[in-house]
């Protein structure tokens, strides 16, 4: 009988889905659609149900030079013809909800046919689903007492 080592434990690779990075991989690829399409239905708690999505492109440029480009950490069309944004974001921002409407307002603009014939303004359903790391109420402020002498 040989002398047998024992078997060391093997290193697998992991991917942390709280990161933009690992989070697009998990969900925002066709062979993980699957996942996606159950976390959403499993957050809309039966008011909604998804059967199919199609991923949509997650940058948008503004409509000249001098406006704001938008990227989303991932972007769908639901198979009722809604559209989500998700967003994932772990580092406390200031102005999250600002960015969000932002972000949700871009779409909403692209959905809207231009020109005169389009005076239509029946959107489809959009929802901006925020995953964070913090909690968006005003941080509290500290009370500095000053004394006279």
């Amino acid at each position: 009988m040989e002398n047998q080592q024992p078997k060391q434990p093997r290193i697998g690779k992991f991917i942390d889905p709280l990161t933009d990075w690992g989070f697009r991989r998990l969900f925002g690829q066709e062979p993980n659609k699957e996942i996606l399409i159950e976390f959403l239905n499993d957050l809309f708690q039966g008011e909604k149900h998804i059967i199919d999505l199609t991923y949509a492109p997650n940058e948008y440029d503004g409509d000249d030079v001098t406006d704001k480009r938008v990227i989303f950490d991932l972007h769908c069309r639901g198979d009722n013809g809604e559209y989500f944004i998700v967003e994932m974001q772990r580092i406390r921002q200031d102005h999250f909800k600002d960015r969000a409407l932002f972000y949700v307002s871009r779409l909403i603009q692209r959905l809207l046919r231009k020109g005169r014939e389009a005076n239509s303004y029946k959107l489809p359903e959009v929802y901006l689903i925020g995953i964070l790391e913090f909690s968006m109420m005003p941080r509290p402020q500290t009370v500095t007492s000053t004394t006279s002498p």
